[in-house]
Order: structure tokens, then sequence, then C-alpha cells
């Protein structure tokens, strides 16, 4: 998915927008979860969310105020739960997911201490354990 922020300076501005997705994101396969919804909120001065949008319509953004839209993320490929650690490492070094995303997706504990992170091994394997014998086929939310 993507995180897209639009501020309007001084002026008001006029936005179009259309999306799908919000109802029926992405379906994952063999196990994956679902991508994530399409969504839109305008923001204040501070950066707070006021509204949310619809998915389809032309939105007015006062002067100060910001747009902030979400496109679908893809659906997962596979179940969360078979995805080497080391792999998701690697995905949280590059930023694409979150040290928390990892843990509560993955159920991968990271350290995150050292520059490079390092996957704690023996930590995974219980709170893979864990999540094996609450649900079969993905993590436990």
């Amino acid at each position: 998915a993507t995180r897209v922020v639009v501020k309007a300076r001084g002026n008001p501005t006029v936005a179009a927008g259309f999306g799908d997705g919000k109802v029926f994101p992405p379906r994952g396969v063999l196990g994956g979860e679902s991508g994530g919804p399409s969504l839109g909120f305008v923001l204040d001065e501070k950066g707070e969310r006021i509204r949310e949008l619809p998915l389809i319509g032309l939105f007015e953004i006062k002067g100060g105020h910001a747009l902030e839209a979400f496109s679908t993320g893809g659906g997962g490929y596979g179940r969360p739960l078979d995805r080497d650690p080391e792999m998701v490492r690697h995905d949280v070094r590059r930023g694409w997911v979150s040290a928390g995303k990892a843990r509560a997706t993955y159920r991968v504990v990271l350290d995150l201490e050292p520059e490079l992170f390092t996957v704690d091994y023996e930590a995974t394997r219980k709170v893979r354990e864990e999540a094996g014998t609450n649900q079969a086929n993905g993590p436990v939310r």
C-alpha cells in the first residue's frame, strides 16, 4: 500500500478522488492475509485526522489542511508463519514492514539494538508455536 499526503498551502483546493477496495480489499492466497483497504482523510493544521472521506467524489481542502490517502495493499502469498525469519528481518531493515508488524503478523521477534537487527530465534520459535496452536492458518490477532 502507499500513503500520500497533499497539503493545501494558502488557499483552499479541490481534490478529485476515486477508489476501490475499501469494502473488498485484495484477497490473499494460499493462507496469505488480505491487503489493506483504500482510505482517505482530511487532516487539520496539526496533522490530526478530522474527517474520513468517501471513496468517490470532489473534496475541498481548506488552506493549511491536508488530504491523506492510502491505496490498497496487495494480498499476501502464503501463510505468514511460514515466512523465513531472516527475510522478515530484511523487510524490517528496508522499512517495508515495521518491527511490530513483524511480530504480530509473522511472529518474528527482532532485537533492534544492533545496527542491522538480529532475529531472536528462540523467542520467534516460542511465539510461532503459540500462534500455531491457536490458529492453524495464520497469525493470531
